[in-house]
């Protein structure tokens, strides 16, 4: 899958990167003539991910893990 780092703010690595497979399904989807992909983090936490390109948005399905919840009020 793809990996992400931000050292700077106290993010050494992110376990499960999913985010990423949005810009990445739809090359992938592409070169590989499949609309549904599968993708591991190898990482000490680890996570897969379930990717289905649906037209023009980018499904995600797996396994989370709730760190926080809040509320944006604008």
């Amino acid at each position: 899958m793809s990996r992400f780092f931000a050292p700077t703010t106290g993010i050494n690595e992110d376990p499960a990167t999913g985010s990423s497979p949005t810009i990445l399904l739809p090359y992938w989807a592409d070169r590989l003539s499949s609309n549904e992909l599968v993708g591991r983090q190898i990482s000490a936490r680890g996570g897969t991910m379930y990717c289905k390109l649906d037209s023009d948005r980018a499904k995600i399905a797996g396994y989370a893990v709730e760190i926080m919840t809040g509320e944006i009020t604008i």
